[in-house]
């Protein structure tokens, strides 16, 4: 989620820049005061796109730690799924891992790893099925808080702050070059 969120902060940054460069570059009666224009806004629009990107990573950080929700839907399905699973005895459980190589490593609960097939049984098929499930609802509930609130974080620290702020800077920093 991290990298695609930091992409969308880059493309508004980039399309931020690319509609000021069309403002000015129309204007050719004035080419001083636009390549200053020109300065002031990319410098201040890239100080706001750092900060837009340390607060969609640190908003993406804070939610990829929190394994422990209290989310109301996450909580009603653990309730609806562990409910009816009587305790299960692990065993030699299979994990299964992928490596960078794309290589399928069976690893067992104990650490060990193996190629043998190993018989689950019914309980531990059951137990399976409800975590991985728990787990894409889980991932799934991540994945909306994240999708709602880069926008917003975009918005708000980067476009909305630039269109309140750009000219107040501007006349600020031009009449101190005045």
């Amino acid at each position: 989620m991290k990298p695609v969120a930091l992409h969308c902060t880059k493309l508004v940054h980039q399309t931020i820049m690319e509609m000021i460069r069309n403002c000015l570059d129309t204007s050719h009666r004035f080419p001083a005061i636009n390549a200053e224009i020109m300065k002031i806004t990319i410098s201040m629009l890239d100080r706001m796109a750092k900060l837009t990107k340390l607060l969609v990573e640190s908003y993406i950080d804070v939610q990829a730690a929190s394994a422990f929700t209290s989310n109301h839907n996450y909580i009603g399905e653990i309730k609806n799924s562990m409910s009816t699973l009587n305790p299960v005895e692990l065993g030699r459980l299979p994990v299964h891992m992928y490596t960078d190589s794309n290589e399928d490593i069976e690893m067992l609960v104990d650490g060990t790893k193996s190629k043998i097939n190993v018989d689950i049984s019914k309980p531990q098929t059951d137990l399976l099925t409800k975590v991985r499930g728990l787990l894409k609802v889980y991932f799934d509930i991540v994945r909306d808080q994240v999708a709602d609130h880069v926008p917003k974080t975009l918005l708000h620290s980067l476009v909305y702050a630039a269109s309140s702020t750009i000219y107040a800077e501007l006349v600020r920093l031009l009449n101190l070059q005045a």
